[in-house]
């Protein structure tokens, strides 16, 4: 099995981050097809030698946990992410996964469900995925997640939003929901809107980061299912993380890359250079 190249812990016990694939296309309706392929694609370009923007990786306290095996019944894959996740969670792991489509992050958030403790998630992406359907999917993340007991939609934060739906804006208005388009990051300078994003987080809620590669914009980004003119940049991206991380996050997903698509490596590259600085400390 192919292995991140700084995942050098020998179980999980040993370690204090996490590495997992969840491979799967099932929760996507977009013709763009391959995101089965992502994990072992960012193994593959993976390096053991960058040195991270703030702290030091040390390799010893990763593990790769492997990819999560999905099937064609969605609701059953997103049982196991869910059993498999709680486990992880319930040892005080930080989880870093990597999808997959972001029907995934759905089964990721029931896990957490799981601690019993409130939580607060920052996500990122270029839609805010609150869709009513009838069976979960990729646009439905949200809007299925707030079932959830412990999860706190009033006290989370839409980042990088500019393909909305109106029933999707109408929630955002009502539930009041603090979000950040790019315009915004124009508008304001990122350290101003992180400050907005930390003061937004109630100080007992757990913090997970869920990341849609398609944030950014696809000319730094292009191998992703839903091209979004308009996104943030890699520099934005990376400087944006690397302050959220300080809020001491329990995890990270990203999801949506789909590696046949991208040109010269730029989009697995970022999103490594995104894990790779979220495990330094």
């Amino acid at each position: 099995m192919k292995k991140l190249k700084i995942a050098q812990a020998k179980k999980v016990s040993e370690s204090e981050f996490i590495f997992l694939g969840i491979p799967t296309d099932i929760g996507a309706a977009s013709a763009r097809k391959g995101r089965i392929m992502a994990p072992d694609k960012v193994r593959d370009l993976s390096e053991d030698w960058f040195i991270p923007f703030s702290g030091k990786v040390n390799p010893k306290n990763i593990f790769d946990y492997g990819n999560i095996r999905q099937g064609k019944d969605i609701l059953k894959n997103l049982d196991t992410i869910e059993n498999e996740i709680s486990k992880l969670f319930a040892q005080n792991k930080k989880i870093v996964t990597i999808g997959g489509d972001c029907s995934i992050k759905y089964g990721i958030l029931r896990g957490i469900n799981r601690l019993k403790k409130k939580f607060s998630v920052v996500y990122i992406d270029s839609h805010p995925d609150l869709m009513m359907k009838d069976m979960p999917y990729y646009g439905s993340v949200l809007n299925d997640s707030m079932a959830l007991k412990n999860f706190d939609l009033k006290n989370s934060v839409l980042v990088g939003i500019r393909e909305i739906e109106p029933d999707e804006h109408d929630i955002i208005e009502k539930k009041n929901i603090l979000h950040f388009t790019p315009m915004d990051f124009k508008r304001f300078t990122i350290d101003a809107i992180f400050e907005k994003i930390k003061k937004s987080i109630p100080k007992n809620n757990l913090l997970y980061l869920s990341l849609d590669i398609d944030a950014v914009d696809p000319s730094m980004a292009p191998a992703v299912g839903c091209i979004a003119p308009g996104g943030l940049t890699s520099n934005e991206i990376l400087y944006l993380m690397n302050k959220l991380k300080t809020l001491n996050p329990i995890g990270l997903d990203i999801t949506e890359f789909i590696p046949k698509f991208d040109i010269n490596d730029i989009t697995g590259k970022l999103i490594y250079r995104i894990i790779n600085d979220f495990m330094a400390k």
